[in-house]
């Protein structure tokens, strides 16, 4: 009956008993395999020691202040394919000094710096009165100015901008 069935009403699957066979992750037949995952839990959950006493779990070290490593508050860079630049923050976070290193092998655009706020991303451009373009093999330097609004210790992500060209972001170094 069951044969006339499957002829009869074929539905959307097709099924061939022959042709299907079960998946084996291992080579191992599957009642030793549950066998021998069996035996692993019942050896993994004796203690051997047959004492009642009660024992200590794993202790923490005592917490500690983080601490800073391997950044400056307001220094940031960025390094990739010959160029370098450093974007350095004064305490305030009204202006920074932007240096560029041009060893491209090309000339490359008008510098342009903006961050991103950490507590909501919203984007503060900075402003760059003598933005030039750089050429091939110079180094540059540009006085970089912010909004009051900036805050540099809540500075998320710093982002060059060459030419029109977002190249990425700055880390802090």
């Amino acid at each position: 009956m069951a044969g006339e069935r499957a002829r009869r009403h074929p539905g959307p699957f097709a099924y061939h008993a022959a042709t299907v066979t079960s998946l084996r992750r291992s080579g191992l037949p599957a009642p030793l395999a549950a066998a021998l995952v069996a035996a692993s839990l019942l050896v993994a959950g004796c203690s051997g020691g047959g004492g009642s006493g009660p024992t200590s779990g794993p202790t923490s070290p005592p917490a500690q202040t983080p601490t800073r490593i391997g950044t400056t508050p307001g220094l940031y860079e960025y390094r990739n394919a010959g160029l370098v630049a450093v974007l350095d923050f004064d305490e305030a976070g009204r202006t920074a000094t932007l240096e560029v290193q041009n060893g491209t092998g090309r000339d490359l655009g008008e510098p342009f710096v903006y961050v991103l706020d950490a507590r909501d991303g919203h984007q503060i451009d900075g402003r760059i009165p003598d933005a030039a373009p750089i050429p091939e093999g110079a180094r540059a330097t540009f006085t970089v100015r912010f909004p009051p609004e900036l805050e540099v210790d809540q500075i998320g992500l710093a982002i060059l901008v060459l030419g029109g060209d977002n190249y990425g972001a700055f880390v802090p170094r």
